[in-house]
């Protein structure tokens, strides 16, 4: 829900993943086959657009399940890993951040649930294909006359 209305919102260059893509207009009480989400999962997908700063761990013991057998749970319903989850909604929320805000990487990266700048960066570049700043350069001359 979160990112759906930062979607509308915000004008957006295409997602660079197909996850993103998906992540934006996923309907969260179904799977990946369209069948009805697993409760325990469906909880864990609105704790994570609640807060990010939520850790696999926390999930798994709202599920009360272990964390091995929450993980490979939510890789079944969702495709992904519950990790890998929660790291695309950090950037996607990081993009928001960098095209509204003139915070720092450094205070940006914390803001986004991100344990230190250097990985937020990397993962930022391998997603979008730019550091962030670069990111919000390229974004801002695109939207200059907005």
């Amino acid at each position: 829900m979160l990112l759906q209305s930062l979607a509308k919102t915000h004008k957006y260059p295409a997602p660079k993943t197909t996850f993103e893509a998906a992540l934006l207009s996923q309907k969260t009480s179904q799977n990946i086959s369209g069948a009805a989400m697993d409760h325990r999962v469906h909880k864990a997908i609105l704790d994570i657009r609640r807060s990010i700063f939520i850790t696999t761990k926390q999930m798994a013991d709202s599920a009360n399940l272990s964390v091995d057998h929450f993980s490979r749970l939510f890789k079944k319903e969702t495709g992904v890993s519950p990790h890998q989850y929660l790291k695309e909604v950090r950037l996607s929320a990081a993009r928001v951040f960098l095209e509204s805000s003139e915070l720092s990487v450094k205070v940006l990266s914390a803001r986004t649930g991100f344990k230190d700048q250097s990985h937020f960066v990397r993962d930022f570049k391998k997603a979008y294909g730019l550091s962030p700043m670069q990111y919000r350069i390229e974004w801002r001359k695109m939207h200059s006359d907005c």
